[in-house]
């Protein structure tokens, strides 16, 4: 085959492997970013992308009323199913790791694209942190998305269309659609429907939350961007007519023991003040309800499963951090159903400090029945941060050359 030949049959053979690539990944499309032609048959596994970029591609094609913003505690946390959603076309938006710039560019672009007239937004003290030294998440899942006002569109559809990551999405699709592993029911809209493995100790994955989230929480700061971006939203809502309701999420009592190991407790009461303040500065003219669902109320202080049990399973919760939709539903009853009920305080700045204080004695009688629960997460706390500051010391006593 003489030169010209062979570089026409070449161009033309890795043109053919390009054109299967794209079209097959056009077809299957993992994030939902090709909507007006990708196969309807892969839908319900498009449901179980969760990633910033799939967010935004679901705002881009739906054509919600009500949206749900914040972290992961929020995307397992909340059912799907919920009598108060009867009524309403749900979105959830939250995602691992969010800070609260994030959900505020989430809320800007689900705005711009939807009849958008109600807005649940579910707070954590992690949403306000400093994100200069973040571990959390991955900077570029955000970058890559929609949300970016600076995305390339030309680079982004480049990637879905050739990209390894998108091939291997579509390949797995393929893969489970022949195996006809379905997700589970009501993992739809954006809600992550999640369960524990059998065989899966709940102590022993708090015990390893713990560790995980042991230096985050010693190390948070409150970010001053970040309380600014949540004044934004604030003040956007109100701009726009749109409803917005805010909870502060009910994270297990050994959670909260687990901040207050880490010298941020002072910093966590402070964020709430800084929360109901915002809230009353920006929306003087109207009753914004902001619920504080955490404490040590009888859900959040719920027992957790002896050491070696790995078949009991706790009501309210999957470990510390996260809460399971049973918790999550009685939150919705009380914001949105207003069902009567203890579970939940409305505060703001006229009550705020009567509700610290309480937290603080509900604490005391907490701590002086289970001795033995705190101290495990005070020398768990212990242990990861001493084994953190001798591994910075060695770093800095033997720099590289």
């Amino acid at each position: 085959m003489n030169p010209k030949r062979y570089c026409i049959f070449t161009v033309a053979t890795v043109g053919a492997a390009l054109a299967a690539v794209a079209g097959f990944n056009l077809l299957v499309d993992p994030s939902g970013v090709f909507p007006r032609v990708h196969l309807q048959t892969f839908a319900s596994l498009r449901g179980t992308i969760f990633n910033r970029v799939a967010r935004a591609e679901l705002v881009r094609r739906g054509d919600w009323d009500m949206v749900i913003l914040g972290t992961s505690r929020a995307k397992a946390g909340l059912p799907a199913s919920h009598p108060a959603f009867a009524t309403n076309h749900v979105c959830n938006l939250s995602v691992d790791g969010a800070r609260m710039s994030e959900a505020a560019a989430m809320f800007d672009y689900a705005r711009a694209r939807n009849p958008l007239r109600r807005v649940v937004l579910c707070l954590d003290f992690v949403l306000s942190r400093d994100a200069t030294h973040d571990l959390l998440i991955d900077p570029s899942d955000f970058a890559e998305s929609r949300f970016n006002p600076k995305l390339s569109l030309f680079d982004y559809h480049c990637k879905h269309l050739l990209g390894r990551e998108a091939t291997d999405g579509s390949f797995e699709f393929v893969r489970d659609h022949l195996r006809k592993k379905l997700p589970p029911e009501g993992e739809r809209d954006g809600f992550h429907v999640r369960a524990l493995r059998l065989g899966t100790s709940q102590r022993a994955l708090f015990e390893k939350s713990f560790r995980a989230l042991a230096y985050g929480y010693a190390a948070q700061r409150t970010s001053t961007a970040e309380m600014a971006a949540f004044r934004g939203l604030v003040a956007s809502c109100r701009e726009n007519n749109i409803e917005l309701t805010l909870a502060i999420n009910p994270v297990h009592a050994l959670d909260l023991e687990l901040l207050r190991a880490g010298g941020n407790w002072e910093q966590f009461e402070q964020w709430k003040r800084d929360v109901a303040r915002i809230v009353a500065e920006e929306w003087p003219t109207a009753r914004v309800p902001v619920w504080d669902f955490s404490g040590y109320g009888p859900a959040t202080t719920e027992e957790v499963p002896a050491a070696g049990d790995t078949t009991a399973r706790m009501k309210y919760y999957f470990e510390n951090s996260h809460y399971t939709p049973a918790l999550g539903a009685v939150m919705l009853d009380r914001m949105l159903g207003q069902t009567p009920g203890e579970f939940g305080v409305l505060i703001s700045p006229a009550n705020i400090e009567a509700h610290l204080q309480k937290i603080r004695e509900q604490r005391e009688t907490y701590a002086g029945a289970h001795a033995a629960e705190v101290q495990w997460v005070q020398r768990t706390a212990r242990q990861v941060l001493d084994a953190r500051n001798q591994s910075t010391g060695a770093a800095k006593a033997n720099p590289d050359p």
